[in-house]
Formats: structure tokens, C-alpha cells, sequence
């Protein structure tokens, strides 16, 4: 499934891997600013700063493009999540999401309390690492080793977003009248998602040195191509 995102049309996947970029570095600025304007001070429980924010940012920043990214959109190519009917019902959403919240909990602590918290496999996954930050910054949660990372972070988020989808599809199959046509997402997934790298553009216009992106020109099938007109 692909969406206009900045007027460029991307997968679903990397979509919301910018929305999830824009939101938790926003919300990490923010309280970075709080936290040198002393502005809610008051009510920070935890004072063990060990690491600065700028020390913090480039192995968050690593995880989130070399891990949590390339997750993602292997799940989409997959056909495992961010793919489907373009729309969701209110029951159905509010199921996928009790079961998100749900599943996440139950996904992370499983992982963080038997896994992580092994005294020989916390020294092996990393998970130590996490701990040197003194855990006073909004950022430092996912301040981690790669293995750390993926277990606590993109397995508890990956796992039951694709068994949510997964229910959501069965359900529609079951309820779902027998001439409904499958959905052209995820029957075009792969093409769009390998050939969106190469279909970026440049092209100058106006001034010397001036270059805008074209908008991204994806393989879509006839149906896709209906029902993004229909929208």
C-alpha cells in the first residue's frame, strides 16, 4: 500500500516510519527544552543525567534507520502488515487497537523480564548498555544495542501489529461478501516497494542550482490506480 506523503508517494511502511520520526524527535526536543529551561522541573522524578542529549542522539538515531526502518518495510514486502483495504471499519479499528496496546505489553515485558533481565543474557544482548543512561531523558528509551533494540522495541510493535492484520483479514474474509475483490496492495506490494528507490527524479527548474524531487511514479495496478482515483 502507498500513500502521498510530502507529495511524494511512498510505501506505507516508510510513511509511517516518518510520522513515528517526526513525532518521537519532536517530543524528544521538546522535552530536552523543558529540561534546560528547567521549565517542569518540578515534576522530573528522575535527575541522573550521565549522558547528554547530543551523546544520546546518534546510537537512537542508528536504531531507529538501520533497525527499525528496514523492519518496517520488510513487513509491508512481506505482505505481513501495512498492507490491505485502504480503510478499517470503527469496530475493527477499535479491536486493532485494544489489541495493539495489549499485545505490545505483553510482547515487551515477556522479552524485557525473561530475556533481557537474564544475568548471563543481559550481558550478551547488551541490555546493560540501556542502563548506563540513567533513563532521565525522553530519548534514552531507546538508547540500546541492536539486539536490546529489536526485542524491546521493534518486536513488541512488528509482532502484534502483523497478528491484528492478520485478524482483521480473516475477519473480512469471513464476513465479507464472495464476489469482494482481493485487495491490488498486496498483490502489488513487491514492485512498488522495489522500484520506489530508483523512481526519485531530479530535475532543475527556475534558476542555476535549483532542484525539486518529481513526484515519485510508482507501479500500480488498474485497480490501485481506480481506487486512489475514487478517494
Amino acid at each position: 500500500m502507498s500513500i502521498e506523503f510530502l507529495h511524494i508517494w511512498a510505501p506505507l511502511s516508510v510513511a509511517a516510519w516518518l510520522v513515528h520520526m517526526a513525532v518521537f524527535h519532536g517530543l524528544g526536543l521538546a522535552f530536552e527544552w523543558c529540561d534546560a529551561t528547567r521549565r517542569l522541573a518540578r515534576f522530573k522524578v528522575r535527575n541522573l543525567d550521565r549522558l547528554t542529549y547530543l551523546q544520546l542522539l546518534p546510537r537512537v538515531l542508528f536504531n531507529q534507520i538501520a533497525i527499525l526502518l528496514p523492519c518496517m518495510v520488510a513487513m509491508e514486502y512481506l505482505g505481513l502488515a501495512f498492507v490491505g483495504e485502504p480503510h478499517m471499519g470503527p469496530l475493527s479499528f477499535v479491536v486493532a487497537l485494544v489489541a495493539m496496546g495489549v499485545g505490545h505489553d505483553v510482547v515487551q515485558y515477556a522479552t524485557h523480564r525473561y530475556l533481557l533481565h537474564d544475568p548471563v543474557r543481559m550481558r550478551t544482548l547488551g541490555h546493560a548498555l540501556h542502563h548506563t543512561t540513567g533513563a532521565s531523558k525522553a530519548i534514552s528509551a531507546c538508547y540500546q544495542s541492536v539486539a536490546d533494540f529489536f526485542f524491546e522495541i521493534v518486536l513488541p510493535y512488528l509482532l502484534p501489529l502483523a497478528l491484528a492484520a492478520a485478524g482483521d483479514r480473516m475477519c473480512s474474509s469471513i464476513f465479507s461478501s464472495p464476489a469482494s475483490a482481493p485487495s491490488a496492495a498486496s498483490t502489488n506490494i513487491r514492485a512498488m516497494i522495489s522500484a520506489w528507490p530508483s523512481a526519485i527524479r531530479q530535475r532543475r527548474v527556475g534558476g542555476a542550482g535549483s532542484m525539486r524531487f518529481s513526484r515519485l511514479r510508482l507501479p500500480v495496478s488498474r485497480t490501485a490506480s481506480t481506487t486512489r482515483a475514487a478517494m
